[in-house]
């Protein structure tokens, strides 16, 4: 385990809890920050309960075998709820849990391809940046076509609707 610090690194997993909140969540950190106590640094969460709010944008990530540690009750499904305005401060955080590469290999390439084309991916920037370089070489060698953003057809789908 890793000393604890002040510091977030982009790729960090933490059980936390967000402000006003009485349930914890497993939380991946989306960049690296020298100062997590005075700063709200950019994170997404695992949660077992898929919504369909406007702006959050939820990837069925239940294929990956997380360490049954994370989760305090496993449930039979397992989101990455992401959306513009989450963020922690180290005071937010109960548990440090690992590095989401070294405890699950592929999570973050197949998060970052889910939001390749969506608007989420701008927010995504620095933690899949070689992966969306490697996917924009893929489509300038013409070996895959442009992903589309399933990640939230559904927020799109229900939007429409009202």
């Amino acid at each position: 385990m890793r000393k604890r610090t002040n510091e977030f690194r982009k790729g960090d997993v933490y059980r936390a809890l967000r402000d006003n909140e009485i349930i914890s969540h497993v939380w991946i950190i989306m960049q690296d920050c020298m100062d997590g106590h005075g700063y709200c640094t950019r994170a997404f969460n695992l949660t077992g309960s898929n919504t369909n709010r406007q702006g959050v944008h939820m990837i069925n990530v239940s294929h990956h075998n997380f360490p049954s540690d994370w989760f305090r009750k496993k449930k039979k499904y397992t989101y990455a709820r992401i959306n513009k305005k989450d963020c922690l401060k180290k005071g937010n955080t109960l548990e440090y849990l690992g590095n989401i590469e070294e405890s699950c290999p592929g999570f973050m390439n197949e998060v970052c391809q889910e939001t390749y084309a969506c608007e989420i991916a701008t927010d995504l920037k620095e933690i899949c940046d070689c992966n969306y370089q490697i996917i924009n070489k893929k489509i300038e060698l013409k070996q895959i076509e442009v992903p589309v953003c399933e990640c939230n057809s559904m927020v799109y789908f229900i939007q429409t609707l009202t």
